[in-house]
């Protein structure tokens, strides 16, 4: 049943349970992008929260990074629309995986993620302000500092 919730926070908590012992692959992360997608899009909020985690997790444990790049142009607006949640755990999260981005592809982080970011601190309302600073913190505590 694709519609059920519960499914989607069955599969999303056995995934965020897991202890990686090697790097993933891309055929690994063609089974993971779609789930952790799936979560994000719930109305729940545990599930975007764990969807959240764990797209920060296994972004760290990538075998080649250039394999992530289909998958955030799904990911990332679902990410931008988690920064402003109503829940505070999956706006943290969500702003932790944007610090996450930084690390892992600094390149599109700095093209993409920050003028973003950066955008909806001038200009947002004030949700969209407070999840963009949070994850703007989270960008310049990840950030390289010799580059």
């Amino acid at each position: 049943e694709p519609t059920n919730q519960k499914h989607t926070q069955a599969v999303l908590a056995k995934m965020g349970n897991q202890t990686f012992l090697s790097l993933i692959d891309p055929a690994s992360l063609s089974l993971l992008m779609p789930v952790v997608v799936r979560g994000l899009k719930e109305r729940d909020s545990t599930s975007k929260k764990w969807s959240a985690q764990i797209f920060g997790s296994t972004s760290m444990l990538v075998q080649d990074v250039e394999s992530m790049k289909p998958y955030l142009k799904s990911i990332i607006p679902l990410m931008q629309q988690a920064l402003t949640d109503p829940v505070a755990e999956v706006v943290r999260e969500a702003a932790k995986a944007f610090g996450t981005m930084e690390q892992v592809l600094p390149e599109y982080s700095r093209q993409f993620n920050q003028p973003w970011l950066f955008k909806k601190l001038r200009d947002g309302e004030i949700a969209e302000q407070l999840g963009a600073s949070l994850a703007i913190a989270e960008v310049f505590l990840k950030m390289d500092k010799t580059r």
